[in-house]
């Protein structure tokens, strides 16, 4: 199983033990009640990354489609809530249920990125992939191409470049077509 590499994830083993303290990470990793990590039969550090990787996942899907991944890592408010998914699910890994503080945050967290999913509300301190304006287009049928005979008319188009590859009329940059 390939795991993605750490700049990908929106939190790390540091801020959930910031969050929940060493002892508390280290209390839902313990399997035997001897006061070290255990995870099961595996390896503990994998299992963190599995909780990190889901943490992340979960801000993903409800804010994924509005920033892009960069913009999220950037972000503070983004971290701690992919650490705050992270630790519940930590917590809940053998069943035992999280503290009701977290849960709490948790529930609250969920709320405002349903709000960010929506629309309704958006990160401070990130910028979003579209501007959210409506924009437009104008095109051409160029009966000289093949292929892709519909052509964007740069100069006479939004000036905000779109999110996905666009065939351009070169030519209408030095003959306009008006």
């Amino acid at each position: 199983m390939s795991y993605p590499t750490p700049s990908t994830l929106l939190c790390a083993r540091e801020d959930m033990e910031e969050k929940f303290s060493e002892y508390g990470i280290v209390g839902c990793l313990d399997d035997d009640a001897d006061g070290t990590e255990d995870a099961g039969d595996g390896d503990t550090t994998a299992f963190v990354l599995q909780c990190l990787k889901h943490g992340t996942n979960r801000v993903l899907i409800r804010a994924g489609n509005r920033y892009s991944l960069t913009e999220l890592s950037l972000s503070s408010i983004a971290g701690e809530w992919a650490t705050l998914f992270a630790i519940r699910w930590a917590c809940k890994r053998r069943g035992n249920p999280c503290p009701k503080s977290l849960e709490d945050e948790c529930a609250e967290a969920e709320e405002m990125l349903k709000e960010i999913q929506k629309g309704n509300l958006s990160l401070p301190d990130a910028a979003t992939i579209a501007s959210g304006l409506p924009s437009w287009t104008n095109v051409r049928a160029d009966p000289n191409y093949p292929y892709g005979k519909v052509r964007v008319i740069a100069p006479e188009s939004d000036p905000e470049p779109p999110g996905h590859a666009q065939r351009t009329d070169v030519g209408a940059d030095y003959f306009p077509y008006r």
